[in-house]
């Protein structure tokens, strides 16, 4: 399935791009949202104020409510900022 479904909730800040039907280890069918969350904000480092880049990212699976019988979850990826300045990190933050 390659098809984005609409999550009844949803998700805010999350961008669905696709959607995959998998088979859990327990052979549950599973509905694997895949996508993105909105990067709208201008990260600013709360030490120093000047703009933080983003030093790594990561893959973040969460479980989400079940749709029907099928287990859901949801997989985005999330920056690690950093400050050339001063060297502060920080998170992305999930809106939902």
């Amino acid at each position: 399935m390659s098809n984005c479904i609409r999550i009844p909730s949803t998700l805010e800040g999350f961008i669905n791009t696709e959607t995959e039907l998998r088979k859990t280890v327990s052979g549950r069918e599973m509905y694997l949202l895949n996508g993105k969350l909105a990067d709208t904000e201008r990260k600013s480092c709360p030490k120093c104020g000047c703009k933080m880049h983003i030093h790594d990212v990561y893959e973040v699976n969460l479980r989400h409510l079940c749709l029907g019988k099928r287990l859901t979850a949801v997989r985005f990826d999330k920056n690690r900022y950093i400050c050339p300045c001063c060297g502060e990190s920080s998170m992305q933050e999930v809106p939902f």
